[in-house]
């Protein structure tokens, strides 16, 4: 990965925290003078606001980042505006609210703004119509949030088994005696760990190997 990639990376600011983060640690592990003891540090640690923070730093340092290449080519600022829309913000409002508490105003109020919204037409606009329009879209609304938090749960699993992987990985090296162990046991250990923290090795001789599983080494020393 290239410096100039790396500044637009750094400058896009429409990038999901989470994404940016795994993109950083990507580009971190290209780096042309590869830490692997800190690209390791960045997989076991994960995403936190402060991590972003830390690895943007990091990858900065890196690739010889400066304040002025990050400026070099910056737009003038938009104008920061509200993100949620008029529709979030009254569904926010409706999933908040006990609908048969509301006065009959209040139920007007905000099944007309709601139905305004959503380009909907009343067949019949008395009150109990009214009501039954924003309890069925409030069900709806909650089976959609239920879903999201489904979605979240069934991705984060594999990142649990990736979790426990590393931790086995980490354990076996932590017993291992680096400088006396077979070849075969540095290779397949080597290149286990380096898979779950996205690490490539440039040739797969034993010292390159070994060099590794030793900052490996050093590093789970430092955080225990």
């Amino acid at each position: 990965m290239d410096k100039k990639t790396v500044v637009s990376i750094l400058r896009d600011e429409k990038q999901d925290n989470r994404q940016k983060f795994s993109v950083l640690l990507m580009a971190l592990n290209q780096a042309p003078a590869k830490n692997f003891a800190l690209t390791a540090h960045y997989n076991r640690v994960g995403y936190s606001e402060k991590n972003l923070k830390a690895i943007v730093y990091d990858v900065k340092k890196s690739y010889s980042i400066s304040p002025a290449d990050l400026s070099k080519f910056e737009k003038t600022p938009a104008k920061k505006v509200d993100i949620k829309t008029t529709l979030e913000n009254l569904e926010e409002e409706l999933l908040a609210t006990e609908i048969e508490e509301l006065s009959d105003l209040q139920v007007k109020s905000l099944a007309y703004n709601l139905a305004t919204e959503l380009e909907h037409d009343f067949e019949n606009e008395d009150i109990d119509s009214l009501k039954e329009f924003l309890q069925v879209l409030k069900e709806k609304l909650h089976a959609e949030l239920l879903a999201k938090e489904k979605e979240i749960d069934s991705d984060s699993e594999p990142v649990q088994k990736d979790k426990l992987q590393l931790e086995e990985y980490n354990e076996e090296l932590k017993a291992m005696d680096i400088e006396n162990a077979q070849y075969n046991d540095i290779k397949k250990l080597a290149f286990g760990l380096a898979n779950e923290i996205n690490i490539d090795f440039p040739n797969k001789r034993a010292d390159t190997l070994k060099a590794f599983l030793t900052e490996q080494k050093k590093s789970l020393a430092n955080e225990a």
